[in-house]
């Protein structure tokens, strides 16, 4: 995850770009990954809790470069992200649409972290 996380940021102009290729990867890498979230173990090495911080630390700069840009709306935090993407990234039995489904829903997820419009006076 934490290469995930470093990719999308290297990779992406936007943050909006960059939080897809972050999920995006969970996504196809799902049966490769045992995360807390999932019912895996809960981190309790320093190790584990640094590369934890670190991704936790990269996604809060693709956020706020969001914010200052005004691609995001701010209240959105690393965590929000996580568990969105660990929730796309639960394994399923044979599903052929199953990627498809999160893939849509992660579209619909990326466009709700927009600003809200502004109200006409």
């Amino acid at each position: 995850m934490l290469a995930n996380a470093r990719a999308a940021e290297r990779d992406s102009t936007t943050a909006t770009e960059c939080l897809r290729l972050f999920i995006d990867a969970a996504i196809s890498q799902r049966n490769e990954l045992i995360l807390p979230l999932h019912g895996g173990p809960s981190p309790t090495s320093p190790a584990t809790k640094t590369v934890r911080d670190e991704i936790h630390q990269i996604l809060r700069r693709i956020i706020d470069g969001g914010v200052a840009d005004a691609t995001l709306r701010s209240g959105i935090t690393p965590l929000d992200v996580i568990v969105f993407g660990a929730m796309l990234a639960q394994p399923r039995r044979i599903d052929p649409d199953w990627d498809a489904t999160c893939r849509r829903l992660l579209t619909t997820y990326l466009r709700g972290l927009r600003p809200r419009p502004r109200a006409c006076p």
